[in-house]
């Protein structure tokens, strides 16, 4: 797509400034996290590494490398759909932050501190629709708008009415990825379609394995909530997950046989077995996306470049944030390297 020549051109000029495995490696073999931190100072993060006082503060460096990277997006992306993509997420995340903050009681101020300011809606009015009564609209198109009060309100009703924080996830979930898979397709681009397709399943395998491997099936089936946990517009068909509620625990990796996602599934048995979290599922699965992501390398000029580039952004900061919380608490470095995520560069 030549609209985006100069977006792909610009993202594909920033990939070097990505961590590669020779920061990482560099950060893992740091001796303290203070050492670990100074390495930023070789990467896209150096313009930040100067901001706070204290390593423990580091978190705010990353957010700073991230909304540097939105605000670039913003600016120089044609297809206002693509942005959509990318940064919806983070609203979602917001919302569920405020109505989960409402139900344990935290006022506006600690809520706010909990915000994160990379979504499509600038966070003083995401704070004005929730907390001012006069405010009830969103500066987004009125379709994404009705949908999501329509989501919030029945996030709100079905906490009410369990005092379970889980269904604010659920409920909020199923409208982010609906919306996700409508705009991926009004895109029309191929990759960015696939990409939402898998992101979807990805989502769907770790909520079945956590389900199952938790034994919590009877909860969800018995109270008629798989329809809320497990998301449509993916490859693989729901009833997958749904007739799998019967299968023991011995015949899972036959559920998912044949299909892309059997090695992820396998993996991430073996590990859950072996060190009872859901840490390396996680990690195997964000690596799925990572490797797709890869791919568009190959592509010219187009949205895949601009969606890879920040989805590595995001893939970095989480391995970042992964390496500094471990350095902070001791854990060593051999432990380290086996939970990080596989890098985009």
């Amino acid at each position: 797509m030549s609209q985006f020549s100069y977006a792909t051109a610009r993202v594909r000029s920033l990939e070097p400034m990505l961590l590669d495995m020779t920061d990482v490696e560099r950060m893992l073999g740091a001796k303290e996290a203070k050492e670990a931190y100074k390495i930023l100072n070789d990467t896209a993060y150096a313009n930040h590494v100067g901001d706070i006082e204290k390593t423990e503060d580091f978190q705010e460096v990353i957010d700073a490398g991230l909304h540097d990277a939105k605000e670039l997006l913003d600016r120089i992306v044609p297809d206002p759909l693509l942005l959509d993509i990318l940064f919806l997420p983070f609203d979602f995340h917001n919302f569920k932050t405020v109505l989960k903050g409402l139900a344990g009681d935290k006022d506006r101020e600690e809520i706010r501190e909990q915000l994160m300011p990379m979504g499509r809606i600038p966070l003083e009015a995401l704070e004005a629709f929730f907390f001012e009564k006069d405010h009830e609209f969103f500066p987004l198109d009125e379709a994404h708008t009705e949908k999501i009060k329509t989501g919030i309100r029945k996030a709100r009703q079905t906490y009410e009415k369990t005092n379970d924080p889980r269904f604010i996830d659920l409920i909020l979930d199923r409208v982010l990825y609906e919306m996700l898979a409508e705009i991926a397709k009004k895109t029309g681009n191929s990759f960015v379609i696939k990409f939402v397709q898998k992101w979807i399943d990805l989502t769907n395998i770790k909520g079945f394995l956590r389900i199952k491997l938790l034994g919590q099936e009877e909860f969800f089936t018995t109270n008629n909530l798989l329809d809320e946990v497990f998301l449509k517009k993916g490859t693989l068909p729901t009833y997958k997950y749904k007739d799998g509620m019967e299968a023991d625990r011995n015949s899972l990796t036959g559920i998912f046989k044949g299909t892309d996602y059997e090695s992820v599934v396998n993996r991430g048995l073996e590990a859950y077995d072996k060190f009872k979290s859901f840490l390396y599922l996680e990690k195997y699965a964000e690596e799925v996306l990572i490797d797709f992501a890869r791919s568009s390398r190959y592509i010219d000029s187009g949205p895949e470049a601009v969606l890879a580039y920040f989805f590595a952004k995001q893939n970095n900061a989480r391995i970042i944030r992964m390496i500094m919380v471990g350095k902070l608490r001791g854990i060593n470095e051999e432990m380290l390297r086996d939970r990080i995520h596989k890098l985009y560069v």
